[in-house]
């Protein structure tokens, strides 16, 4: 297949997807994932699940790319309060297609990552 024409296919399915059903990432977990708060939880137990989190994600073609200093328990309330819960991906895409999150949205001065990036638009 000729560049372009894949370079098209992927932009009708990724028009596709975006009609179609979808679910919130907080699906993507079994019916047993807890997410307590981070108050209830040790350094080594927020790490734990921000690993079992990623991974998930991962797997489902979404990934985490906050900046680099950012403390794990501070990354762990923004998915908790921000993005588990409020984030829909499409029920059916292909592995193309992929959502990436970095906590930015350009408006630094409410940013949960202020503290730590270098930006300031």
């Amino acid at each position: 297949m000729l560049l372009h024409n894949r370079f098209l296919q992927h932009i009708l399915d990724f028009e596709k997807s975006e009609r179609g059903p979808k679910q919130l990432l907080i699906n993507l977990f079994s019916d047993d994932f807890t997410l307590p708060s981070s108050a209830t939880l040790s350094d080594d137990e927020i790490t734990a699940k921000l690993d079992f989190i990623e991974n998930t994600l991962n797997n489902n073609g979404v990934y985490l790319e906050f900046k680099e200093n950012v403390p794990d328990r501070i990354i762990y309330d923004f998915l908790l309060k921000e993005v588990l819960s409020e984030t829909e991906i499409p029920l059916e895409r292909t592995t193309d297609i992929n959502l990436h999150i970095d906590g930015c949205d350009g408006c630094c001065s409410g940013c949960f990552q202020k503290d730590y990036c270098s930006n300031d638009y």
